[in-house]
This record gives structure tokens, C-alpha cells and sequence, in this order.
């Protein structure tokens, strides 16, 4: 199982929306017909929006841990971005 921790998945987060836009562009500019443009340009944004919102998620996921530890409690706790398991582990 691929182990990444919030913050590297935070990251892979903003690359990802970065090339989509940027494929976005390429796309519009190598697909001639306007409604393949239209098409393939909504695909690259849904996609966008899916990963920021995946992203926005983990960060209030990660905003919860924040405040269990600042409580004192000290649990593994499990995120989920795209249905896949982040775990968070707890503090010793």
C-alpha cells in the first residue's frame, strides 16, 4: 500500500490541478473542433474541481487531528482522499 503523509498529498494535490490547467490549455489549443474544445475542457476542470475539493477535505481532515492532539488525544486517525486511506499517526 502506497504510504503518503497529508502534506505530500496536499502537494500532489496543487501539482495535479496545475497540470491539468496547464493540459487544459494545450488541449483547447490542439483539438480544432469546438465542441471536442468544450468537452475536453470541462473534463480538465471537473477534474480540477474533484482534486480541490479532495484537497479541502484533507485539510479539514487535517485540521480535526490538529485539534485531538491539542486535546491530548494521541489515536491514529485515518483521512480518506479519493477513496484511499490516509493514515495519521498518533503521537507517542
Amino acid at each position: 500500500m502506497l504510504a503518503i503523509n497529508a502534506d505530500t498529498a496536499k502537494n500532489i494535490a496543487v501539482v495535479a490541478i496545475g497540470v491539468l490547467v496547464v493540459g487544459s490549455v494545450v488541449m483547447a489549443w490542439l483539438v480544432k473542433s469546438l465542441v471536442m474544445k468544450l468537452i475536453t475542457v470541462g473534463l480538465m476542470v471537473g477534474l480540477a474541481f474533484a482534486i480541490w475539493t479532495q484537497r479541502a477535505e484533507l485539510e479539514d481532515c487535517v485540521q480535526q487531528i490538529q485539534d485531538r492532539v491539542d486535546a491530548g488525544q494521541t489515536t491514529d486517525t485515518t483521512c480518506t482522499i479519493f477513496g484511499q486511506d490516509v493514515t495519521v499517526p498518533g503521537i507517542d
